[in-house]
C-alpha cells in the first residue's frame, strides 16, 4: 500500500501591482536569487512593468541555462552560482558581492 502526501507545489504567487519593486526599495535590497527557470519566469511575471528596473540588480542563478534565461530578459548582471545549493550561493556571493546603493 502506498499513500501520497504532497509537500511541494510551485505556484505562481498573487500581489498586488508595484508590491515587488516597492519591497525591494522598502528593504533596500541590493540583488536578486532565483533558484530555478521557473523562479525566474515568475520573477518576471511579477515584476511586470517594473522589469527594466529590477533586471539592473544582480542576480544569482542556480545554473547556465537559467543565466541564459536571466540574459535573454534583458537581466544586465547574472551570477551563475553553479548549483542551487546554499553552500553554492554563498561562494557565489562571496566571489560577487552585490552593490551597496
Amino acid at each position: 500500500e502506498v499513500d501520497y502526501l504532497e509537500l511541494y507545489r510551485r505556484a505562481l504567487p498573487s500581489y498586488p501591482a508595484q508590491e515587488l519593486p516597492e519591497r525591494v526599495r522598502v528593504e533596500r535590497l541590493n540583488a536578486l536569487v532565483v533558484s530555478s527557470g521557473q523562479g525566474f519566469e515568475h520573477l518576471r511575471q511579477i515584476a511586470g512593468d517594473s522589469w527594466p528596473m529590477l533586471g539592473c540588480l544582480p542576480l544569482f542563478v542556480p545554473s547556465p541555462r537559467v543565466a541564459e534565461l536571466a540574459r535573454s530578459a534583458l537581466s544586465q548582471h547574472v551570477v551563475d552560482c553553479r548549483g542551487a545549493s546554499a553552500t553554492a550561493l554563498l561562494a557565489a556571493l562571496r566571489e560577487h558581492p552585490a552593490p551597496a546603493f
